[in-house]
């Protein structure tokens, strides 16, 4: 439902970028030279890039301020573009480097300040949801959508001890707890007070997967019953 809104295109960027992310950290730990993690670092750290600056733009979507964030907007993308272009086609941003984890990524003379640039933006968004939500200019839905959600991403800040191991603290990167947290508060913006107008959508998805379970369970069943005959 609602599947042209521009907050719900943004919340799927969002969930976009933290996938790559994931993905990225995933393939690292998979690879078995440097070559390989050269090559998954992109990824993982591409999505890491642009997730800041999505997220803030979601935010002034969701409390009706985008017109008066344009410039703040327009100097973030650039300066996303140019810390990808940096991760892509140098080695000024970051390298790979194996762990007693795996490879993983060893920050170079851009991250700290990209490090600057993160906690900036998300400083910021947090700071305007917060305010927005004390206003009380918003319906009763509306403000607890941003209680969920701000708490939400609230955690899902602390997801950047991810960045330890890149200045040397060699430590497992944990920041999934954190992104876990951030799912459930949104499940529960969704499923409570409908964020994003994405009730249906949950409905149809619970119908689907009941359905399928009344299909597969009896068929496995089944199969599980008739495997010692058919093998005899």
């Amino acid at each position: 439902k609602n599947r042209r809104s521009r907050l719900n295109f943004l919340f799927f960027m969002v969930c976009l970028t933290t996938f790559f992310w994931f993905f990225g950290v995933a393939m690292c730990f998979l690879a078995l030279n440097r070559t390989a993690a050269r090559f998954w670092i992109n990824p993982l750290y591409g999505g890491i890039i642009f997730l800041p600056t999505f997220f803030y733009h979601f935010y002034m979507l969701l409390i009706d301020e985008e017109s008066r964030a344009k410039r703040a907007l327009v100097l973030a993308y650039i300066m996303d573009m140019l810390f990808f272009f940096s991760l892509v086609f140098t080695e000024s941003f970051m390298v790979p480097q194996q762990y007693f984890f795996g490879w993983y990524g060893s920050g170079r003379a851009l991250e700290p300040l990209f490090l600057f640039t993160l906690v900036s933006i998300s400083v910021m968004g947090l700071t305007k949801l917060f305010i927005a939500y004390r206003s009380g200019r918003y319906s009763f839905v509306r403000m607890k959508q941003m209680q969920y959600i701000f708490w939400g991403t609230f955690f899902f800040v602390l997801s950047s001890v991810d960045f330890l191991p890149t200045f040397g603290i060699e430590i497992y990167p944990l920041g999934f707890i954190f992104n876990i947290t951030f799912i459930v508060f949104v499940a529960m913006a969704i499923i409570r007070y409908r964020a994003m107008e994405i009730d249906t959508v949950i409905h149809k998805t619970i119908l689907w997967v009941l359905t399928s379970l009344w299909l597969v369970i009896p068929l496995y069943l089944l199969f599980t019953v008739s495997r010692p005959w058919i093998s005899d």
